[in-house]
């Protein structure tokens, strides 16, 4: 877990003369804690010779829309808020935002058989679904970074429920931007082609 303290730090003698002031008109800002979980996993693909191999992939793939897709992976961006409800104002403390993703991608069972060509093209393969998957996440990382500076930098609610709301919209309207790049950035890779995840022929 990694956490990260946002605010301002200033130099001079006036300003840390006033400070003790300024900490009372001015709660500091909340802290953004973000954590992630990333579940990897692999279906097993059963092929005897790389001839079999897409026939194989297309029996043991997930689907999505009703096809096959030689890998799959599902992102979900939540926050929890640390409030306290103290005389005319709520005070948010931290912000915790929490990424949980699973990825799925094929394990051909016997690849260690296969003659070379078949390994490396294999090999290649899923370097490149570990590359595209990893742009991908860490779009989603730094989009649920952002999640957590938006409520962070909300400015400041007389009630907790209030403030809780304007967190939901805030949150919500950063994650329908992330989902905006990551659109962008399927469509300029071809979901994956031009990084080299092709289907075996």
């Amino acid at each position: 877990m990694v956490s990260k303290v946002y605010g301002v730090v200033g130099v001079g003698l006036l300003l840390l003369l006033l400070l003790p002031l300024m900490s009372l008109a001015q709660p500091s800002r909340p802290q953004v804690v973000p954590e992630s979980r990333i579940n990897v996993r692999f279906y097993e693909v059963n092929a005897t010779s790389p001839e079999q191999l897409a026939r194989a992939i297309a029996q043991s793939a997930p689907k999505v829309n009703g096809k096959p897709v030689l890998g799959k992976a599902s992102y979900q961006v939540d926050w929890q808020l640390d409030t306290e409800q103290l005389p005319g104002r709520c005070q948010l403390n931290r912000v915790t935002v929490t990424t949980n993703a699973t990825v799925l991608l094929p394990r051909w069972r016997q690849s260690a058989n296969s003659n070379d060509p078949a390994r490396q093209r294999w090999g290649r393969l899923l370097s490149s679904m570990f590359d595209y998957e990893s742009r991908f996440k860490e779009m989603v990382l730094q989009g649920a970074n952002q999640v957590g500076g938006a409520i962070a930098g909300l400015p400041g609610h007389a009630d907790c429920q209030a403030l809780r709301y304007a967190a939901w919209a805030a949150g919500s309207g950063e994650l329908s931007k992330v989902k905006g790049r990551l659109d962008g950035f399927q469509r300029q890779t071809g979901y994956g082609e031009q990084l080299g995840v092709h289907w075996p022929k």
